[in-house]
């Protein structure tokens, strides 16, 4: 019998799909390859990525969407800030002030830490989940703060 899941495979292409978005801003930042429209694209590519790989676990029965909304909720607060900005600001200039930090990178790096233990166990590690959905909350409101709050 053949499965759709099958979590060698799966593993391979998370892995690549990893490899590439990390290469892709160490190039970036090494050549001083960055651009404007890059800084708007590569987050949103990175976000489409994480919502794919999330939308095939729900699919596959194998994350809910409320864990999923969980450990996304850094992103969530990041997309709706986008949003404010350019629809109720209408000022694009603003988006320049959200720059990537450690406390933005390391709920991502447990994202995927989720990722790969989903692929990887029959049942996904709850704590793991509870773990990455708070870094992702305090995440937000760190930016939040640095946001509103710089000068």
């Amino acid at each position: 019998i053949h499965s759709a899941y099958v979590p060698d495979r799966n593993i391979i292409f998370l892995s690549i799909a990893l490899l590439t978005e990390y290469l892709d801003g160490l190039l970036a930042r090494k050549y001083h390859w960055a651009t404007t429209v890059g800084q708007v694209l590569d987050p949103i590519a990175d976000k489409l990525l994480a919502l794919s790989v999330g939308a095939t676990f729900i699919a596959l029965h194998k994350i809910t969407l409320l864990e999923l909304i969980f450990i996304y909720i850094r992103d969530i607060t990041a997309a709706l800030g986008f949003l404010c900005m350019v629809l109720i600001f209408r000022n694009t200039e603003m988006i320049q002030r959200f720059k990537p930090n450690m406390f933005g990178k390391i709920p991502t790096a447990f994202q995927y830490f989720v990722f790969f233990d989903i692929l990887t166990r029959p049942t996904p590690d709850y704590w793991l989940i509870l773990l990455t959905g708070v870094l992702s909350f305090i995440a937000s409101v760190l930016y939040l703060l640095n946001f509103f709050l710089r000068p």
